[in-house]
């Protein structure tokens, strides 16, 4: 009779599965009728899913059952009360029906579980609350929780992954390591720590935090579709981008732990308000650092993503406190370019992402049509982003010479799954050309992880021949299934694949060939590794690396923060080099070169819009420049000679009147009119007092122009003074001066960079 029991429990759980999913599909189609019917069925089978009340009030709620919506609100507050989202689901329904002061309690409830709820908070804003006091019931909320000022706030910067689901839904690689790392340490307690979500916004140059209740629930939704045009996810990202766009910047406590687990290269003032953030707040930088790609294989990548990455390097040095690597293949990377760069080693602290895949999704439901073909037949699995760097093309070469040499009949299926890259038109034109491979061949992208799962468990074994990675997930994924992977043996990937993955050399076809033919020909060999994997690859959970990211992250020690009666510098002044030419502009640099930096990292605040190839234009009627300098003396009677060359404001826009002071307030140490257009060299003198070390100019205009007018709004900058380089010196220091004099008589700046190119992959 107990089995029976467990029999009719694992059957109705099934029907359940079923019914959700049907049920899901429909709400995705905008069928709300249907969904609300579907998911009815399914509380009739099991009646305690409060999460399935919460849809069913949805589906209700848009056809305009408000009554119904919300009845099946409070159900599922019943079963789970201290759901801040059932709350504030809740709220709307009541407010829905002109129920203002039910609406308010509700969303009142929302808020005080969640205080960093802001939805919850602007509709108490729109219902006549004051936000002073909705700020002190939230604070006193989080008194509850415990001194926040004993607590470490750790900010994980989530902008790259929100700007891939701009575009994309489906997580692959590093996008699904920030999503179970993140998630796992949101659904543990941690006494001593203030976990937030934060993402740059480009419209306001700044971080602003993303509710962790909404960021776990995008995170759900990426993996249960590849659509990003059905109504649920674009829902869910309108919510996303309202919540970066509508927030206030982002309020760091005193040393904060910024974590970086995804990039930020391609934010190009990124550091220019982490410096600020650095000025005001005392926050600590912690990257995590997935590979070295642009440096290292750049023949894979387009010209502006090397130039981007080349300039992130020369600024993290400066920027960060600490450096967390996915293996010590990357650590070693990291120390390359550093020596190259003429830092010392870092020492990162090594993370291995060796983490289990999901594949028991929450609610079952079946492979796709697509996916449910392929598995018809037998097939090795590839799975990667399909770009020139995975060798897809090196693989397609070597599946049409076995066709030729075994027939069709006696070599699988091929299946390649991931979205395009960059720079494929050789793999793809190479599939397209021959009719043969392109019978054996399957491309596959967007897919659900339930799909993915599917893909692992059925597939004769994996195929993975990068010619460099960082880490290698598909790896890892591959032997939490128990299937042999064939990789090549570079780089991180022995770390991945251990003693469990066949290797071959990297570019050799037929060493590839005979790995993959003995796999097929020899079953037992076959049978003999994967019995290894199961009985010996024990791949952690998500929640265990998320803590040995924590581990690292907890040992840094927080700036010690000044005491109120001394004043703190207003900016975050890095080293500059006399006698060096400074550029403000964006790098051109593809390749790295031994004492080379970027003249981005001496701006200073929040006045400047992002660099351009010429130099960067002020965004606000001031902006900054901030630099240290070596000792040269600190006795008395030390004076700087300083150049800056300045630039008008585009063409047909007017003459500004510009000021250069070392503090706002003081005598000006330049000033005069510049026309649209125009450039002009300023030479300004800086007598230092004894003891001072660093320069803070403040540069000022009167005449600011709205790009997008000019550009048809593809440029929506405002614009004022740009600064294009500068450079200092001791007035003493004759030879330098001498320099400056020959750089201009010859209008050719370059001579006076002294970096040196550094060859070091």
């Amino acid at each position: 009779m107990k089995l029976l029991n467990i029999a009719k429990r694992r059957d109705a759980g099934a029907d359940v599965g079923r019914l959700v999913a049907a049920a899901d599909e429909a709400r995705d189609a905008g069928d709300w009728a249907a969904a609300a019917e579907r998911y009815a069925a399914a509380l009739a089978v099991d009646d305690s899913l409060a999460g399935i009340w919460i849809q069913k009030g949805h589906a209700l709620k848009e056809q305009g059952d408000l009554t119904g919506a919300e009845e099946s609100y409070r159900v599922a507050l019943k079963l789970t009360p201290g759901d801040a989202d059932g709350h504030l689901q809740l709220g709307h329904a009541l407010k829905l029906q002109g129920r203002a002061g039910e609406a308010a309690d509700a969303y009142l409830a929302s808020l005080e579980l969640a205080p960093n709820s802001r939805e919850a908070m602007r509709e108490l804003l729109g219902l006549g609350y004051q936000k002073s006091e909705l700020l002190e019931l939230t604070s006193a909320n989080s008194d509850v929780e415990g001194d926040a000022a004993s607590r470490i706030q750790i900010a994980f910067d989530v902008s790259d992954l929100i700007g891939y689901f701009s575009n994309v839904r489906t997580p692959t690689g590093i996008q699904r390591v920030q999503i179970n790392v993140i998630t796992s340490l949101l659904a543990e307690h941690h006494a001593d720590l203030d976990i937030r979500i934060i993402c740059y916004s480009e419209t306001s140059d700044y971080w602003r935090e993303i509710p962790s209740q909404l960021f776990v629930k995008l995170c759900a939704l990426s993996k249960t579709g590849a659509s990003t045009v059905d109504l649920a996810w674009r829902r869910m990202m309108k919510d996303v981008r309202d919540e970066i766009e509508l927030a206030d910047d982002f309020a760091f406590a005193w040393g904060a732990r910024i974590v970086n687990i995804g990039t930020s290269w391609w934010l190009r003032n990124y550091f220019l308000n982490l410096r600020h953030a650095k000025a005001r707040h005392g926050i600590v930088y912690i990257p995590f650092l997935h590979d070295f790609i642009p440096l290292i294989t750049p023949e894979h990548c387009v010209k502006e993503l090397t130039q981007d990455f080349v300039s992130w390097c020369l600024g993290v040095f400066q920027h960060a406190d600490h450096y967390i690597a996915n293996s010590n293949a990357t650590a070693r990377d990291l120390a390359r370019v550093a020596g190259a760069l003429g830092h010392e080693n870092p020492a990162p602290s090594v993370v291995h992402l060796d983490g289990e895949p999901e594949t028991k999704p929450a609610i079952v439901r079946k492979v796709s049509d697509r996916v449910g073909a392929v598995l018809e037949r037998p097939y090795v699995l590839f799975v990667s982003t399909i770009e020139s760097r995975k060798n897809h093309l090196f693989a397609f070469n070597a599946w049409l010479r076995m066709i030729r040499e075994r027939g069709e009949e006696n070599v699988p299926d091929l299946v390649c799954v991931g979205n395009r890259g960059w720079m494929v038109e050789a793999a793809l034109g190479r599939l397209a050309s021959s009719a043969r491979l392109s019978k054996k061949v399957t491309l596959l992208s967007g897919i659900s992880d339930v799909d993915l799962a599917a893909l692992y468990r059925n597939c004769e074994f994996t195929i993975y021949p990068s010619s460099y990675e960082g880490w290698g997930l598909p790896v890892t994924e591959s032997l939490s299934f128990a299937k042999v992977p064939v990789v090549t043996a570079i780089s991180s990937l022995p770390e991945a694949g251990g003693e469990f993955a066949d290797y071959f050399e990297l570019g050799w076809e037929a060493d590839f060939i005979a790995k993959v033919t003995r796999l097929l020909d020899d079953e037992e060999y076959r049978r003999q590794r994967e019995k290894h994997i199961r009985a010996n690859f024990r791949p952690r959970k998500w929640s265990a690396i998320a803590g040995d990211i924590l581990a690292a992250v907890r040992a840094l020690p927080a700036p010690a923060k000044p005491a109120e009666s001394k004043q703190q510098l207003t900016v975050w002044p890095l080293a500059a080099k006399p006698g060096e030419l400074h550029r403000l502009c964006r790098s051109e640099r593809v390749t790295l070169a031994n004492g080379a930096s970027s003249g981005e990292m001496f701006r200073a605040g929040r006045g400047w819009n992002f660099p351009d190839d010429w130099g960067c234009w002020m965004r606000n009627p001031s902006g900054d420049i901030a630099f240290s300098f070596p000792d040269t003396g600190k006795g008395e009677g030390r004076t700087l000679l300083m150049y800056i060359g300045l630039k008008g404001l585009p063409d047909g826009s007017g003459t500004l009147t510009y000021d250069i002071r070392q503090l706002a307030g003081a005598e000006p140490l330049a000033c005069g009119m510049l026309a649209a257009g125009g450039k002009k060299v300023c030479r300004l003198r800086i007598p230092l007092l004894p003891g001072e070390d660093h320069v803070h100019l403040v540069l000022s205009s009167d005449l600011a122009v709205d790009l997008s007018e000019t550009t048809d709004g593809v440029d929506r900058r405002k614009v004022t003074l740009g600064v294009e380089w500068f450079y200092f010196c001791l007035e003493s220091d004759v030879e330098a001066r001498q320099d400056f004099i020959e750089a201009q008589t010859l209008n050719d700046m370059s001579i006076l960079e002294k970096a040196v190119p550094a060859s070091v992959f």
